[in-house]
């Protein structure tokens, strides 16, 4: 008998997520991996089918969105660590969870946040080559909002200057990309620097301004 094509299952996830229906798509993610366990798909699940269910809950806009988000992230480290699925998080996931902690503004995000950068760069030490778990400005943009939103406030400027220098030694990895998303990130920065009550939010401005030059 026929196997069921992965591209039927890739459409209609795919359709769901786009809609923001999280629970539809978790069902058809459910079911690709009933069929997968039985041998009935012809390929194996990959990290791109997990993203999709994660970027439904971040479309729903569900209270409880942080939270599944959360759920089905660690299940994609699980599934990657028993080698079922070639599930890895890539910084596109861990982009949306760091995401999802950040607008949730709940007790310790923001040492959550930076600890998932922490994370993601470790990866990326250990896969130099491997672009898809390469921090970008996006990851570094969810993380500095996050510490301008903490509501402890102790280390925060110290930690964003130690963000921003990180920034500045990848300087060559990032200006070679899209330049209007790095404008229009490092716009969102300053624009969150100067809404917030940081002492030294116009020296931090400043030298975000200079990331452009």
């Amino acid at each position: 008998s026929l196997k069921p094509h992965m591209n039927t299952y890739h459409i209609v996830l795919n359709s769901f997520s786009k809609a923001g229906n999280p629970r539809k798509s978790l069902e058809i993610l459910e079911e690709m991996i009933r069929m997968s366990a039985l041998g009935l798909l012809d390929q194996k699940l990959t990290t791109t089918d997990f993203n999709a269910v994660l970027q439904a809950w971040v479309r729903s806009g569900s209270p409880e969105s942080t939270k599944q988000i959360e759920l089905g992230f660690n299940q994609m480290k699980q599934f990657a660590s028993e080698d079922r699925f070639d599930c890895r998080p890539d910084v596109y996931t861990y982009g949306i969870v760091i995401a999802a902690i950040k607008r949730s503004g709940a007790p310790g995000a923001s040492e959550k946040a930076l600890q998932l950068l922490r994370e993601l760069q470790q990866l990326s030490e250990q896969n130099p080559r491997a672009i898809s778990v390469q921090p970008t400005l996006a990851t570094y943009k969810n993380v500095i909002s996050a510490q301008i939103h903490s509501q402890n406030s102790l280390d925060v400027e110290k930690i964003i200057w130690v963000l921003l220098n990180e920034l500045r030694n990848m300087h060559d990895i990032f200006w070679p990309q899209n330049t209007y998303s790095i404008e229009r990130d490092l716009g969102w920065i300053k624009r969150e620097l100067f809404s917030s009550s940081l002492g030294s939010k116009r020296e931090l401005i400043e030298a975000f301004d200079k990331l452009e030059r």
